[in-house]
Parts: C-alpha cells; structure tokens; sequence
C-alpha cells in the first residue's frame, strides 16, 4: 500500500498555495474545504441509464430505510437540468418529481438547486412548480456570468447510519437515461462533508437576494402572461455531514467559478472566482508517464486561434492574420490542456480520447446545423490536428481519437497512469475550466485499486467483454487500441480534421 498523502502531494493540486500561477491554484475566497480527505471510499457507476436508476433508488431509499426514520434525512441535490422522467424504465412509481415529494411528504429534508439558463429557463421553473414542496425548498439559480449556467451535478444523500454522494456527468433527464454514456461515482467517507459544503456555501451566499442573478424559487403563476414570481428560500442549516473513515480513497473537490462584475457569486464579484478543476487537470497530465485516457463531449481548445499554438500565422498555415492578434506568452501556452498532452506525446506518453463527431453528441445542441455546431468541430479538429501533427512528427506516443457507435459520449473524465482520475462535471473546453459552475474531484487510491477498477468497467463496456480481462494495463492497453483502431465493438477511431488549412 502506498502512502496516501505521499500519492496526494504528487497528484493533486495545492489549492493553499499563495503563488501567482496561471491559472491559479487557490481555492475561492470564501471556500472552507480541506485541502483534500482522505479515508474515502469510492464505488464507480458507468453508464447514463445505470446512473438514473441508482440516483432513483437512493431517492426512494431516503423515505423506505426500515433502518432509519425519514425525518432524520437529508437530500441535498444540484443539478444543471432535471426532468420528469421515469428513473428506472417502465416504471412510473419512479417519476423524479414523485421521488422528490414522496420523499419530503415523509420527513425528509430535500433542499433541490437548479440551474435556470437560457436553454433551460421556462422548463426548469415549470418543473419546480409543478413539484410544490412544502416547505419550499427547491430554487433556480441564476448567479453565473453572461451566457453561462449552473452546471455541476452532485447529489449527498443522509441517514443516521449512512452518508453519500454522487458526483458525476450525469443529470436526472432522457439524454442521460436512454442515450449518454456518462461516468459518476459515489463516495462515502470524510469527502461527503465537502459537497454538503459546497451546496450549502452556494445556497447560503450573500447573492442569493441580487436583483439580476439570485437562487430563488417560484411560488406564484400569474394566469394572465402565465408568467412564474418566486421568494428567496431560507437559509440553509444542515450539521456536518458523518466522517465514516473506512477506506483508502484521498478526494480532492474541484470547482470552476467563473469571474464576473454582476451576475455571479460573491467571491467571483469579488475578481477572483476559481479555477481549481483546470488547474487539476494541467498538473495530471504533467505527470502522466505511461497513458492519459480522455472522454470528454466537446473536447475543444481554449480560445481562436487556440493557445496551444502561437499566433499570428499566415493564411499558409492555417490562421487569417489579424492585427489585434497578439501571440501567446509562455504562461499563456503552457495553460493550455492540448500543449502539455503535446509534450507529453513527445516523451512517448500514449493519448486517447473518445469524444463526438457532432459539437455536443447528444445534448440540446446536438446536430445542429447552426454556426455553433459547426464553429465546435472546427476548433475541436484544430487541436485534434496539432496533437496529430505532434505524434506524427515529434512525438513517440501514440495519439488516437475515437467516439462511441452506440451513445453520445457526456461523460467528463480524465485517468492518467492508472493512478489517477477526475471524475465530474466539467467540459474540456473554456467555459467549463473558466465561466461556468462546474464540480470535479481527483481520486487517488493507497490501495492502487479504484482507478485500474473504473478504467477497466469503462473500457469493458466500450469493448464488450468482461472486466476482469482489463484489470491489467500491460494487456488492457494494447487490447482498447487495437478495438479502437479496428472500429471493433462499440469503438469507432476517427480523425476530425476539417478544412481550417485552407484559411
């Protein structure tokens, strides 16, 4: 068994550290998380439908506990989007909004928090309404920058003899349930109490009363412009979550607070906000000596031209010139995801993504024909093309990208090594890693048993075959390249490069 502060220090992320780094390490302002717990355990669920029903159940689990009294539970949800949709096929009893009422009709303490974005503003104050809890408990959020949403999803489910979490891709919604491959874990341990933190901070901010963006929930519909009025809930008291310390997980909790000069939280206002999950995310793929696996549903550089190139370039090389371009520092470089995976394909590092040919596969974007759609695969084939050209000519790793046959990829998930993963959230793209509200958590194990174990249910699922024949990275590896590079099981290798030479 390794030391696992030993194993934390190389992985993860300092978020005390007072340095100037770009982008910087600290957490927010008003965050009151550990650097990092440890005693954690950490159980993976894979799959979109998988996740729905378990998310489900441990709903439904909250009212019918034999072992504990429903008013001595606590759900804690947020979410970027919910619906109200049967969380175990065929099953109407399962509906989420009856999961919700039952649960707090029973006693349980069910606080709800949703993001209400452009795409999602009618819908998610309908679906609020319509569940009218009593006590009103349930809130849309609108404290994010311009454009921008609430989009981390976490739930912390607590009864007297068992607290959890679930921290994933995944919302309680038909994309997640019938067509997306996404990847959740639950957690049980010290590392409860930091997403209880992470609800309540949020819920409990001074900005919940702003007039442009505030948390509030809507109690009165106006019958004539069928127009939804809501209060500002009450502020949140909840104890501490229980630290069970039983297992030999370490979780470091990630956020992504986006900076803004009105509509954000107060330590965002305040122009600094957080940036913990990209800077995470650089600092794996640094380390990374053997493989980094990648799935991510944009996968797309930062920024036009992308940083991990210096720009200007001539019309030859692929970028129109243009006199307010200025080339990148050093330190603007070097932030960039797809430069350090380019270095690291140089040191003989494998790389492997699984993405989608579409901009978002299938989200609310998907297939659309729209300069949206269309400006997402231009820069995903950009980076796609760098990191090629690097592998080609420079590199001694090998670089691979791939989609799914059968489902949208929506997962957000980094492994690196066998050692270490991220599990969450965010998109690989800017506004998940610099504007929008996003949670991710790194994960690392003493035992050197999670990582290989969550890697290797993905990789059997994708492949179709079972999950002991993966266990071992010197076979398994060779194995995922060859079925990707067959466009064999549920693995399709693609090349996205589009025209982005031709100026």
């Amino acid at each position: 068994m390794t030391d696992i502060d030993t194993l934390a220090q190389k992985w993860f992320i300092d978020p005390a550290s007072t340095s100037n780094s770009y982008p910087p390490t600290r957490r927010h302002p008003n965050s009151t998380l550990p650097p990092y717990t440890t005693g954690n355990v950490v159980r993976p669920l894979v799959g979109g439908e998988a996740i729905v029903k378990y998310w489900g159940e441990k709903v439904a689990g909250l009212s019918t506990d034999t072992d504990a009294s429903p008013e001595e539970s606590t759900l804690l949800h947020a979410g970027w989007i919910i619906k109200n949709i049967e969380t175990t096929l065929g099953d109407t009893s399962t509906e989420s909004q009856k999961l919700l009422s039952d649960a707090q009709d029973n006693g349980v303490d069910v606080s709800l928090m949703f993001s209400q974005h452009g795409l999602n503003m009618e819908g998610i104050i309908t679906y609020v309404y319509d569940l009218d809890l009593e006590p009103k408990t349930a809130a849309v959020d609108t404290r994010y920058p311009s454009f921008g949403c609430a989009h981390a999803k976490f739930s912390v489910f607590k009864t007297p003899e068992e607290h959890t979490a679930l921290v994933g891709s995944a919302d309680i919604w038909k994309s997640a349930r019938d067509s997306n491959h996404e990847v959740t874990v639950e957690i049980e341990g010290p590392a409860v109490d930091d997403f209880q933190t992470v609800f309540k901070k949020r819920w409990n901010d001074e900005t919940r009363n702003d007039v442009i963006g505030n948390l509030t929930y809507p109690t009165v519909r106006d019958s004539i412009t069928n127009t939804l009025f809501g209060e500002t809930p009450d502020i949140l008291q909840i104890p501490d979550a229980q630290a069970t310390d039983s297992g030999s997980v370490a979780v470091q909790v990630l956020e992504t607070y986006g900076i803004s000069p009105s509509l954000s939280y107060s330590w965002a206002d305040s122009g600094e906000g957080e940036f913990t999950i990209w800077a995470a995310y650089l600092k794996a793929i640094q380390n990374a000596e053997e493989f980094i696996y990648l799935e991510d549903q944009f996968f797309i550089p930062f920024g036009y031209p992308p940083r991990c190139e210096k720009p200007p370039r001539d019309v030859a090389k692929g970028y129109l010139k243009k006199p307010h371009w200025k080339e990148w520092t050093d330190t603007e470089q070097k932030a960039s995801l797809f430069y350090q995976i380019g270095k690291r394909l140089k040191d003989g590092v494998d790389v492997i993504i699984l993405t989608n040919e579409g901009y978002g596969g299938s989200s609310m974007l998907a297939g659309s024909p729209g300069p949206l759609d269309a400006a997402g695969k231009y820069l995903r084939s950009i980076g796609a093309d760098y990191l090629q050209k690097i592998a080609d000519e420079d590199g001694s790793g090998d670089f691979m990208i791939g989609v799914l046959m059968n489902e949208a990829v929506h997962s957000k998930l980094l492994i690196v090594d066998d050692i270490y993963a991220s599990v969450g959230s965010a998109n690989i793209n800017r506004r998940s890693h610099m504007h929008d509200t996003e949670l991710q958590v790194g994960l690392v194990d003493a035992q050197g048993e999670l990582v290989p174990s969550l890697r290797a249910e993905i990789w059997a699922k994708h492949m179709i075959v079972n999950v002991p024949s993966l266990m071992d990275i010197s076979i398994a590896l060779p194995a995922f390249k060859d079925t990707l590079r067959n466009n064999a099981a549920n693995l399709g290798m693609v090349r996205p490069v589009g025209d982005h030479r031709s100026g």
